[in-house]
């Protein structure tokens, strides 16, 4: 045996029977080092394929409440039911090696992330479906009606009955009332 073999061997040896040691030592070079540890973290993401990358931020979303879009995925109960192998065949079965900006996509955006309700859109495709909100009467939230901004409109006098009154009046913030009047607000711009 070699001496760089028997080195190897000692030092693992060592290794194994002082476990805790090494992980005392590691997060101590870790804290002292910081920059070298995000740039090896940078190296091992970067040579990641593209469907792993896709799994792991899935299952950031879903699973780790610390992570900044959480509310939008775990926290209104979302799951990721996939294997980073249903990523990889999604990934073939769409060609997304063929897109730009492939962005996995849910079919039914109240769904769980499934084989069956995910695919991989261009990012772009992907945005604009996320950005068709339900504005006006169509939202489920919103407490203003078509009537109601006539009304509000009718009752308008300047300099007498003010914004303010009528957002006391329709129980309405006044930024609401002023956006209904002045027609800034793109979903109430249309109704006369």
């Amino acid at each position: 045996m070699s001496q760089t073999v028997r080195k190897q061997l000692t030092n693992r040896i060592w290794r194994i029977n002082n476990v805790e040691k090494c992980r005392v030592y590691t997060r101590k070079w870790r804290l002292a080092n910081p920059e070298k540890v995000s740039a090896k973290a940078k190296i091992n993401r970067e040579n990641l394929d593209p469907w792993v990358k896709t799994f792991y931020e899935v299952n950031k979303r879903c699973n780790q409440p610390s992570f900044k879009s959480f509310s939008y995925y775990g926290g209104r109960g979302i799951k990721s039911l996939m294997k980073r192998q249903d990523f990889e065949h999604l990934w073939f079965r769409d060609n997304a090696d063929l897109m730009d900006k492939p962005s996995i996509d849910r079919i039914d955006s109240d769904g769980n992330y499934e084989l069956s309700n995910c695919r991989y859109i261009e990012m772009s495709e992907n945005i604009a479906r996320g950005n068709r909100k339900k504005i006006g009467e169509l939202n489920p939230k919103s407490v203003t009606t078509t009537d109601t901004v006539r009304a509000i409109r009718n009752e308008y006098i300047p300099n007498v009955v003010t914004s303010k009154m009528l957002a006391s009046k329709y129980k309405l913030n006044q930024h609401t009332i002023d956006s209904i009047l002045y027609k800034r607000d793109k979903c109430w711009r249309t109704v006369c």
